[in-house]
């Protein structure tokens, strides 16, 4: 599904500095006036929570609708990152636009492989 457009998600929310969160500028069905936006869902790949939110029968990610609400689209090629790691954390100053691979690169390493190095280069 496409994201949203920064005007839209502009217009269907406001963003809280202090949590962080969206909240519904405007009553839909169940989603009530300054009513946080989304419900945790743990995304079955990786099993990481992340919060994510009903809209117009499209399911889209906070971290991305929060990002978009500053910067704007997100460029093809990139992804959003929380740069500590924490899917549930989407303050504006813990995302980053990464690369498919420095995102991978900024994931927690599972105990199996914790003595493993994550890139290793030898210049020649």
């Amino acid at each position: 599904m496409a994201d949203l457009s920064q005007e839209e998600i502009k217009e269907i929310f406001w963003y809280n500095p202090l949590t962080g969160w969206l909240h519904w500028r405007k009553p839909r069905r169940l989603h009530l006036v300054n009513k946080a936006a989304g419900s945790l869902e743990i995304n079955k790949c990786h099993r990481t929570p992340y919060i994510r939110i009903c809209y117009n029968r499209g399911r889209y990610y906070a971290h991305r609708l929060v990002w978009i609400y500053f910067n704007g689209a997100i460029p093809n090629g990139y992804e959003v990152d929380h740069k500590d790691r924490v899917g549930t954390n989407i303050f504006i100053w813990n995302l980053r636009l990464a690369t498919r691979r420095e995102n991978s690169l900024n994931r927690e390493m599972p105990i199996r492989y914790k003595t493993a190095i994550k890139e290793y280069r030898v210049n020649q």
